[in-house]
């Protein structure tokens, strides 16, 4: 009677990939005889984990569909390999089993069967987007961001931890998150399940001009397949701010007709940015006449009372002295005014105002007896 003792050896060249990894199976196909075997195949359908590639057969034919592998003849103590790639589709065990059969009869059935198992660890696709409220504050506002991250699978992450260190030029005001806790610039979420989606809400307070770019990543001890998602950016850019106040005051408000009072004006830059374009507006009331004036800085004209400042600095004060002659015996108010060309978020402070009652001269005469 004819006999063949088929054989089957099967490896695999990484026993832990990662979910999309390619894997290398090796079977191994042998005839110990003491015949020559003939109609050999061999079955290796791959398990829906994975996902088929290519197939390389030293002898024979690889049907992808069937998973047979023909080699026909195999001569006593003949071998014959086929190499299978496969990417892997799934995480946890994952076993590819294979067996051997031909046309005659096969003394020892034990060696016909063989099985290789990979282990693929846990695996997450985390994601991360970031918002803010407000892409153009000024200088002193405060902004929101909002930090969405989400577990794409395929399976739950344990250890989530998210940083979100604000730059120079961002005072982080509060932070408030959906599941975890926010110390420091550091979002410890904590277990993310498949599907699941979790929120972070900073609010800053912008103390820089410009572009202040805020960058957050997320990270996880599972394998991420998909790591391009899992940084994010947002860019704001700071307005310049400057809140410009002006006081008056009047060294007399009770002056006679025909004298002089001096007005004081006083512009200060209560900032926080440095103010540029500064113009006050003191245009002489009806009944006061200019005399003179000093000033700190910049100029002023006495025909359109228009008094250029410039630049004023965060913090810093120009001062205007301005002499009039009492032309009139009725109340006169001398109003002024400040603009600039930085944004001011505080408008109630842009005027001021003094108010002269100006009284008549008192003429006393008296006659010597």
């Amino acid at each position: 009677m004819v006999k063949s003792d088929l054989a089957i050896a099967k490896s695999v060249n990484n026993t832990a990939p990662n979910l999309g990894d390619e894997v290398k199976f090796t079977i191994t196909a042998v005839n110990y005889g003491p015949n020559n075997a003939t109609g050999v195949y061999v079955t290796d359908i791959l398990p829906p984990e994975l996902i088929f590639q290519s197939a390389t057969a030293s002898k024979g034919t690889y049907n992808s569909t069937t998973g047979i592998w023909y080699i026909g003849d195999l001569d006593y103590f003949e071998t014959a390999t086929l190499n299978i790639t496969a990417i892997v589709n799934s995480t946890g065990l994952i076993v590819n089993n294979a067996n051997i059969t031909g046309n005659v009869s096969d003394p020892n059935m034990e060696n016909n069967y063989a099985s290789a198992t990979i282990n693929s660890p846990p695996a997450s696709d985390l994601t991360i987007d970031k918002t803010v409220n407000n892409p153009m504050p000024y200088v002193g506002e405060t902004i929101q961001y909002t930090i969405t991250i989400s577990n794409r699978g395929p399976d739950n992450a344990a250890n989530v931890v998210v940083e979100d260190v604000l730059p120079a030029g961002l005072i982080p005001v509060s932070a408030t998150p959906s599941k975890g806790t926010y110390l420091l610039g550091v979002w410890n979420v904590g277990e993310l399940n498949y599907l699941e989606i979790a929120t972070l809400t900073i609010i800053a307070r912008v103390n820089a001009t410009g572009v202040l770019e805020n960058f957050a990543n997320i990270t996880s001890p599972n394998f991420d397949p998909n790591p391009d998602n899992n940084n994010a950016t947002c860019e704001v850019e700071g307005v310049p701010s400057a809140d410009l106040r002006i006081v008056k005051h009047v060294d007399n408000r009770s002056p006679n007709y025909g004298s002089n009072v001096t007005f004081t004006v006083t512009v200060t830059n209560l900032g926080p940015s440095t103010a540029t374009g500064v113009t006050v507006i003191d245009v002489l009331s009806e009944g006061l006449e200019y005399i003179s004036h000093s000033l700190t800085r910049g100029t002023y004209n006495s025909t359109t009372g228009v008094w250029t400042i410039g630049t004023l600095n965060y913090l810093e004060a120009a001062i205007l002295n301005l002499t009039v002659l009492v032309n009139t015996t009725e109340d006169a108010n001398n109003t002024v005014s400040v603009t600039g060309n930085e944004y001011d978020p505080d408008r109630t402070n842009n005027n001021a105002a003094s108010t002269l009652n100006a009284v008549s001269a008192d003429l006393n005469i008296q006659k010597n007896r």
